[in-house]
């Protein structure tokens, strides 16, 4: 099976679509740092599909577990990047 890393795999859309991979033959390897989730997800994840999908606990902002992880998984999806109330919500939708 092919494999996938996915950032923000233990959040509601990163979950849903590792559920979706997951059916549709992908191996997906789970980046998030539980920021905005929990692991208790990947108990979920393999309740739904009968496979405990790979976890790499780690932040976005991490340069070096992002080089090591696309050094490892040369596909990836994001979903998830982090919102923090300084932000410019209007600069970021344009």
């Amino acid at each position: 099976m092919p494999s996938v890393l996915l950032t923000g795999g233990t959040g509601y859309i990163g979950s849903h679509t590792c559920v979706e991979l997951m059916a549709a033959g992908w191996t997906p390897i789970l980046l998030d740092n539980l920021c905005n989730s929990s692991a208790s997800v990947l108990d979920r994840i393999e309740a739904i599909t009968g496979r405990k999908p790979a976890f790499v606990r780690a932040d976005l902002r991490d340069a070096a577990a992002i080089d090591r992880a696309f050094t490892e998984f040369p596909v990836c999806i994001f979903t998830r990047s982090t919102i923090q109330e300084h932000d410019n919500r209007e600069e970021m939708l344009g």
